[in-house]
């Protein structure tokens, strides 16, 4: 079942709702869309009603060229929680969904059940600040086609890529936005988003039960960020998979899924 809701400044959050069970909302990273989570859903909705949605600025949402921060999407997700009635939920945050589900277990705690930060950080390091300069550099020098390239190189495993040629090419000759102009501004400006993101002084003050999980192999958020998050947020538990890339739930789905399920399991007796 899809659904709209529409922001209080205008524009429209587009979102989804699959299964029966208690609400787990899966949150996208940087590019934003509902469908990163497609291929480990299937494996999820046996127990949650599983909630997805386009952030704003991206995929079937209203475009918005910004500025973006990631207490704004963190507030657009509060919006959403409310307009659909979910109180508490599991939140399931992957790379830039994991800066904005802190965001809100800082400031909005008795929103989370539980909490799973996937393949992400709390604060740049001088490699991911590098990383995403050059990625705007990219879309300067390159536009779109060159950024979409480089993105698929870095977010998935080498292997992957020799062994899902198929999928690979289906994502490098997906269509353009109508306005790919505007598509890099919307781009750019979600990319300073996370460039500002730095919750390394709060982040201790989460007290919730937490889950860290990553891929050894992460080549754009290095595991090294989930082994900070595990040392400032109390209690927190800490998962590495031995490969899959920083686009994991993808690439390693089964064995994402279970990882998952298995720190939730205690919910589901």
């Amino acid at each position: 079942m899809s659904g709209t809701l529409r922001l209080p400044e205008g524009g429209k959050i587009t979102y989804d709702r699959k299964g029966d069970g208690p609400p787990l909302v899966l949150v996208s990273g940087l590019g934003g869309r509902a469908s990163f989570w497609d291929r480990v859903i299937p494996e999820l909705t046996r127990h949650f009603t599983i909630i997805t949605y386009d952030h704003l600025g991206t995929g079937r949402s209203s475009r918005f060229d910004g500025p973006y921060s990631i207490q704004g999407m963190a507030d657009n997700l509060v919006l959403l929680m409310a307009d659909i009635g979910v109180k508490s939920a599991v939140l399931v945050g992957h790379s830039t969904g994991g800066a904005i589900c802190q965001e809100i277990a800082v400031n909005r705690p008795e929103l989370i059940d539980r909490l799973i930060l996937s393949a992400t950080w709390t604060k740049p390091c001088p490699y991911f600040t590098r990383l995403f300069q050059y990625r705007l550099e990219s879309l300067d020098r390159g536009g779109l086609n060159l950024y979409r390239k480089l993105g698929v190189l870095l977010q998935y495993p080498p292997l992957w890529i020799s062994e899902n040629e198929v999928l690979v090419d289906a994502e490098l000759n997906a269509p353009d936005p109508t306005d790919v102009d505007r598509e890099i501004r919307i781009t750019k400006a979600r990319i300073q988003a996370i460039l500002d993101h730095d919750l390394s002084a709060k982040i201790g003050s989460i007290d919730i039960p937490t889950l860290i999980v990553t891929a050894a192999d992460d080549m754009v958020v290095p595991a090294y960020h989930s082994e900070q998050l595990e040392r400032l947020i109390p209690g927190a538990r800490r998962i590495v998979l031995a490969n899959g890339g920083h686009f994991v739930p993808r690439t390693q789905k089964a064995a994402y899924a279970a990882v998952l399920l298995d720190f939730l399991r205690k919910k589901l007796q």
